[in-house]
């Protein structure tokens, strides 16, 4: 059991609510000491797009480490082009950062490298990509083959 949990098994009700003996101001006090603690070691989770790559850029033999941590997926792709096993470009998957508030520093989100901030242009290339995305999707609902939106495409 975790340090909260046990706390809140000595000092609190089934319900989560104090129930030790005492003024009734101590118990606002315990109550509002202990969800300040629990949302300050509750960890906040985002979505995070990692490029990956491979230690053997020649051959690819060596072992998969992440190349770069992205808040948006253009901004991995980006980073990502070319920069793989003989000039390839990087996989790119969605994982998940947390950040503890008060804990680490304001605002740093962790996953096992530095997540990085999207520039104004993959924040513009990414909502043109979402809306295209979405388009196509609309497209495959209304009954269009791919082999119809490829012939629009070009």
């Amino acid at each position: 059991m975790g340090a909260i949990e046990n706390l809140k098994a000595v000092l609190c009700d089934p319900e989560g609510k104090v129930a030790i003996h005492g003024s009734d101001k101590d118990c606002e006090i315990i109550q509002q000491s202990l969800k300040e603690i629990e949302e300050r070691l509750w960890p906040e989770e985002k979505k995070v797009w990692v490029a990956w790559t491979n230690s053997d850029l020649t051959e690819g033999r060596g072992h998969r480490k992440v190349l770069a941590v992205c808040e948006m997926e253009v901004t991995a792709k980006r980073l990502g082009t070319g920069k793989s096993v003989q000039g390839t470009d990087c996989t790119i998957t969605c994982e998940t950062a947390v950040t503890l508030s008060g804990v680490w520093p304001s605002g740093e989100w962790r996953y096992p490298a530095t997540v990085i901030k999207p520039t104004k242009e993959d924040a513009a290339r990414q909502k043109k990509e979402d809306a295209r995305d979405e388009a196509l999707s609309k497209a495959i609902d209304l009954g269009m083959s791919a082999q119809d939106i490829c012939d629009l495409q070009h």
